[in-house]
């Protein structure tokens, strides 16, 4: 059975994540590169630095991170502060390592300092499957894309979100070869039975039954360079939720897979020169 590895390359520049990436893998889709070895697919992710909400979905799906460091200006700052709520692994290549030490020194990123290597984290399954694009296609029928997080096996049952719809798993294929199974952690194409695309469409995601959601947070952690907030992205497993932030809660406006581990917390109402990344909650 084929699984796989998500991982992102954070940086303020692109260029310089899609030259790492290319060392990763091939590029195959705009902004992911993939690598096959045996039955393990590598997926490498490159998101667009400006787009902080798109960092944020990307290191919420991976199971490691590129952090590349240049400069400590606000915007690498911001990144590296998501890559610290995010609270997997991942390595920090600087250029001046000792700066960046010395700025994040009570964080766990700044143990992470290191040279360029490769890595591989096995993805554990959480029982949910990021969905990205849903579409039609003729003779198949109605199509998702999305990036595996649990098993998923031919006439497999799950629930789609935000509808809540039961669905049945009729074809499965990644990178254009059929699959009975797969794995965790693999960019896939699975082809939904008796299920229109009008009432599919909108879903981002799909999780198994015995998956609970959940409406509420209270182990909310604030970075101190954070300005307050109101409401807030709340992220996790690519999946991204508005929640309203009050005594110490966050109340969210549509529910989220309950899965252990951190969701990323964004400020979308910030002024303009502050940092958006406003720090993480934990659900154990």
């Amino acid at each position: 059975m084929l699984t796989g590895t998500i991982l992102t390359i954070i940086s303020s520049s692109i260029s310089t994540s899609e030259k790492y990436a290319s060392a990763l893998g091939k590029r195959v889709e705009s902004g992911i590169f993939y690598k096959k070895s045996g039955d393990n697919l590598r997926s490498v992710l490159v998101p667009d630095p400006a787009k902080i909400l798109e960092v944020a979905r990307d290191i919420s799906l991976s199971q490691g991170f590129y952090l590349f460091v240049d400069e400590i200006n606000r915007a690498e700052a911001e990144l590296a502060l998501l890559a610290e709520a995010s609270g997997i692994n991942g390595l920090v290549i600087s250029s001046d390592p000792q700066s960046f030490r010395k700025m994040f020194n009570y964080m766990k990123i700044s143990e992470m300092l290191s040279d360029f290597r490769e890595i591989d984290l096995k993805a554990e399954d959480n029982g949910v499957t990021f969905i990205d694009r849903v579409f039609n296609v003729k003779g198949v029928g109605t199509v998702m894309l999305g990036f595996s997080g649990t098993k998923i096996a031919l006439h497999d049952r799950f629930y789609a979100l935000p509808s809540s719809m039961e669905i049945e798993v009729r074809s499965i294929q990644v990178l254009d070869e059929d699959q009975d199974s797969v794995g965790p952690g693999v960019r896939i194409g699975v082809a939904i039975k008796n299920a229109s695309l009008e009432k599919l469409s909108g879903t981002y995601g799909i999780i198994r039954p015995d998956v609970p959601l959940i409406g509420e947070l209270n182990s909310i952690e604030k970075f101190k360079w954070a300005p307050d907030a109101r409401e807030l992205h709340v992220i996790c497993c690519g999946m991204k939720a508005m929640g309203d932030l009050a005594d110490g809660r966050i109340v969210l406006r549509s529910r989220l897979p309950k899965i252990k581990g951190r969701y990323i917390l964004i400020n979308p109402n910030v002024k303009p020169g502050s940092l958006q990344v406003y720090g993480y909650a934990a659900v154990s």
